[in-house]
């Protein structure tokens, strides 16, 4: 029975983990050297306590499967101190994160280094690095977003319930729908922190309206307490499909801010946005 590695004063030995990542896949670990209760997480954004699968302030470890990196952070939301590991940790006190410190984390697919360069003449543009918000693809429901509007709207819908042309979405099975009546003031908003290397505030957006004039439904995007985009919203200007819509967020990279993208509606004809797919990107 080896209670302290049979070592005076020695560490406690602990039973190693059965979590082995895979290829795009992490494991986090309650005890440090791989040890304990542990799970496995594949790519994706682990915003809150209840989805990291261990609990809250526990995770002593990590092995980063091949492929993967992964960025833990001390508070829900991507919050907080915040580590990037590239590599496997068996001892979170010898980062900035700390040891039972970890309430949210994101797993990303490694950036490959290139030791040889090749300089090709570039056809197009390089597509950006896309990291959804937590709950940007409006999957998990009416979850993480702080939702309002005047008439009581229901703003995460399922795709049945789109208002649009073939109730589709632009992923998934979820999406929101800002407007769809008058005198109305809806928003759906976050507080998280901007990246400094994905600055750009990007969305898929669908607008539908009947309004003539362009100035009288507007859509606004705040960051605090300052509005940094607005459009309007009018029958000249209707998609009649799914289009991108990137903010430069540069001014905010490595704050926490506020986030809320407002639509507000006036007293005749009526106009529609329809979101998904709420992400943080490297350009615009």
């Amino acid at each position: 029975l080896n209670i302290d590695s049979n070592v005076l004063a020695g560490p406690a030995a602990t039973v190693a983990g059965d979590c082995r990542p895979g290829a795009q896949q992490i494991a986090i670990y309650i005890f440090p050297n791989f040890g304990g209760q542990c799970v496995i997480r594949n790519t994706g954004v682990y915003s809150t306590v209840a989805s990291l699968g261990l609990p809250n302030d526990t995770i002593s470890a990590v092995r980063v499967g091949r492929g993967a990196q992964v960025r833990v952070c001390e508070h829900e939301l991507l919050a907080g101190t915040c580590t990037n590991l590239t590599e496997s940790a068996a001892d979170l006190n010898a980062h900035p994160i700390g040891d039972n410190q970890i309430s949210s984390f994101q797993v990303d697919t490694a950036t490959v280094a290139l030791n040889n360069r090749y300089f090709l003449p570039v056809v197009g543009q390089t597509a950006a690095v896309s990291g959804l918000l937590p709950n940007g693809d409006f999957e998990a429901g009416n979850a993480l977003w702080s939702l309002s509007s005047t008439n009581g709207r229901s703003l995460i819908v399922t795709q049945g319930a789109l208002g649009l042309t073939g109730n589709t979405t632009h992923s998934g099975a979820w999406a929101s729908w800002l407007g769809g009546v008058v005198s109305e003031t809806a928003s759906l908003a976050q507080t998280l922190p901007v990246p400094v290397d994905r600055p750009y505030l990007a969305y898929w957006q669908w607008v539908d309206s009947n309004e003539a004039g362009c100035y009288y439904d507007v859509v606004t995007l705040w960051v605090n307490d300052s509005v940094v985009d607005a459009y309007g919203l009018c029958a000249a200007l209707e998609t009649n499909t799914w289009t991108r819509r990137a903010v430069d967020l540069s001014a905010y990279a490595g704050q926490t801010v506020a986030l809320r993208i407002q639509l507000v509606a006036d007293t005749s004809a009526d106009s529609s946005l329809f979101l998904d797919d709420v992400a943080f990107e490297s350009g615009p």
